[in-house]
């Protein structure tokens, strides 16, 4: 099985490692959950903004979206 986390951006994230880890007892689950925090924090969208106001956000491959307004 592989476990994959995706990210604001769209970016997916290969987990399986981690969670095996955490299977056999070598890291906890805070460990795993910690590691989820951190690639969501370093892989979110970036912000079209207008005079302070969001109008939304921009994807991986340089398109503008709504998504999350």
């Amino acid at each position: 099985m592989k476990w994959v986390l995706t990210c604001d951006n769209g970016k997916e994230i290969d987990m399986t490692h981690y969670i095996g880890k955490q299977m056999d007892g070598e890291i906890t689950r805070q460990d795993v959950l910690d590691r989820i925090e951190f690639y969501k924090s370093t892989n979110k969208l970036q912000e079209y903004k207008v005079d302070g106001k969001l109008y939304g956000h921009y994807t991986e491959d340089g398109k503008l979206t709504n998504k999350y307004i």
